[in-house]
């Protein structure tokens, strides 16, 4: 209000005193206008200061909830990850299990009284190495479809694709036992046929699924940030 009383002034003084004070007056007016010009301007960078901090503010709270949601993610994918590691690795030491161990040998004072015998022992001893892998390999199935969403597509068909291939040569091998129902009498009649199918196995175990089982893992540490690729 000073300025423009100034100026109603200058005018005035104008009005009675000749050209010098119309000079005065556009002076005036133009400091006048530069200093309102000059307020407003001022406020607008006051306001658009307010906006952007609250607009940091609102984007610092939703960075904070997507990485809040991106952790309980990675947690979540990490602890699907060690259940079907677990899983797949409770599978591969029953394989190993039933592929390289070896009964005892039957000393020659059983066999002579009929305690036992050497096909007897090697059909109980791999008979049962061969349910306990059956069941683990359905455990790695029900595990893998209950957290596939977390895994790799690939990682998930490979892993697939190895416990079906487990599953069949284990079921191969326990397929004509629960036919035949064999005794322990006569068990020696099929044992000469169940040692191939263990020995296709063991193959199958020594040629290809300790090479997996490696790349298996350098897959699920790159996963979980633990590798490199």
């Amino acid at each position: 209000m000073a300025e423009v009383n100034i100026i109603y002034s200058a005018i005035a003084s104008a009005l009675a005193g000749g050209s010098a004070s119309f000079i005065v007056i556009k002076y005036l007016s133009k400091k006048t206008i530069e200093h309102q010009l000059s307020k407003k301007i001022e406020s607008y960078k006051n306001e658009l200061t307010a906006k952007t901090e609250k607009l940091k503010t609102s984007l610092s709270i939703l960075s904070h909830e997507q990485n809040i949601k991106a952790s309980r993610i990675d947690l979540q994918k990490a602890e699907a990850i060690g259940k079907v590691y677990e899983s797949f690795s409770q599978l591969v030491l029953s394989i190993h299990s039933f592929a390289n161990d070896n009964p005892i040998p039957v000393s020659c004072e059983e066999e002579y009284y009929g305690h036992d015998s050497q096909s007897a022992r090697e059909y109980s001893f791999y008979t049962e190495r061969a349910e306990k892998a059956k069941e683990c390999a359905l455990e790695l199935y029900r595990t893998l479809v209950t957290n596939a969403i977390y895994l790799q597509p690939q990682v998930y068909l490979e892993i697939l694709g190895v416990q079906r291939e487990l599953l069949r040569l284990t079921e191969e091998y326990l397929g004509p036992i629960q036919v035949e129902q064999t005794s322990r009498d006569d068990v020696e009649e099929i044992v000469e046929e169940l040692l191939k199918t263990r020995a296709d196995l063991a193959q199958f175990y020594n040629e290809g699924l300790v090479k997996f089982v490696d790349e298996l893992v350098v897959k699920f540490r790159v996963e979980l940030g633990t590798g490199a690729v």
